[in-house]
């Protein structure tokens, strides 16, 4: 009886332990259950090494997807908030833009990001380091994820409210928080720790 007990008490934490060795982001959870769809992602350039990362990120993410691919575009720094604010104006922006945090907050007042706050898996909610979360926090809910967190450059993942399916757009968000993939961007030199679990 026992040791009956002691089995019950350590199952749950076996399976936690499982859980998150096999955590693979929240894509393949929601792929099937979608028509298939592109989702467009704006970011500006960041350097040779950063931008051959996420470029290499998108295309694991959409090899590893029947219905949901990734669209990615990066555009010059100087020329990018140009072409958010005419995006902007002509209703043309993407379902997934990259902002510094005054564009977060500029671009939330103006009621054009969805929050986040329960969008977000618990397990990434959990796992993000709290001025992580405090970056994209703007009035009471969280509009922005870190993309790159590294000395002087803050950027954070937004999703506009034309996000047509919020699940499988924030799959690709979940892929590219998963601490796998943020263990390659720090080894690149391309962000510090988001995470709890990418400094493990």
């Amino acid at each position: 009886m026992y040791r009956y007990r002691y089995f019950l008490l350590i199952f749950p934490l076996l399976v936690s332990v499982i859980a998150c060795t096999e955590w693979k982001g929240d894509g393949n959870a929601v792929s099937d259950k979608v028509e298939r769809m592109i989702i467009a992602i704006w970011a500006p350039m960041q350097s040779p090494k950063g931008d051959t990362l996420i470029r290499s990120q998108v295309n694991a993410f959409n090899k590893s997807q029947r219905n949901i691919q990734v669209q990615l575009t990066l555009l010059e720094p100087k020329d990018y908030s140009g072409e958010l604010l005419n995006a902007r104006r002509d209703d043309a922006l993407p379902e997934i833009v990259c902002l510094n945090t005054k564009q977060l907050k500029t671009f939330a007042s103006n009621s054009l990001l969805q929050p986040l706050d329960k969008m977000m898996s618990q397990r990434l909610w959990n796992d993000l380091l709290p001025d992580m979360l405090e970056l994209g926090h703007v009035d009471t809910h969280i509009y922005g994820v870190p993309a790159i967190h590294k000395p002087g450059v803050d950027l954070l993942w937004g999703v506009l409210h034309n996000a047509e399916d919020t699940a499988a757009t924030m799959a690709i968000i979940h892929f590219l928080l998963h601490p796998d993939q943020q263990r390659n961007a720090i080894e690149a030199g391309y962000t510090q720790a988001i995470t709890y679990s990418a400094g493990l």
